[in-house]
């Protein structure tokens, strides 16, 4: 029997992501219940950033089924699941509009590959 306190916060089921002809996610169940510390070890390209980034909303094009909270990443999950890069992602050039039309092309279903 499920209960509220372990009723799981994160649900991912079945999660597969690749990138061209690399697999970085391969077929990932998992649980995550409220008040647990989780840690993501593994070498570089083992999936931790991806499945990080998957959660966050970030990468939208994979399979399988992430659930945080019951729901499907989207706005209302930033406010439980928070991503913060190693590496900035903005040019030394750009001021905050800038900034915003990238994340506005980006929330719009377009890519950094895509031609504009």
């Amino acid at each position: 029997m499920t209960t509220e306190s372990t009723k799981p916060l994160i649900q991912i089921r079945g999660l597969t992501k690749s990138y061209s002809q690399t697999t970085a996610l391969k077929n990932v169940d998992l649980d995550m219940v409220p008040g647990q510390i989780i840690g993501l070890l593994g070498p570089n390209g083992s999936g931790k950033t991806t499945l990080i980034k998957i959660m966050n909303g970030l990468l939208r094009d994979y399979s399988g089924e992430i659930l945080i909270d019951g729901h499907k990443p989207d706005a209302y999950t930033k406010s439980i699941i928070s991503y913060l890069p190693d590496d900035n992602y903005f040019s030394d050039w750009m001021k905050a509009n800038d900034a915003l039309k990238i994340f506005e092309y980006r929330r719009l279903g377009h890519n950094e590959t895509d031609q504009a």
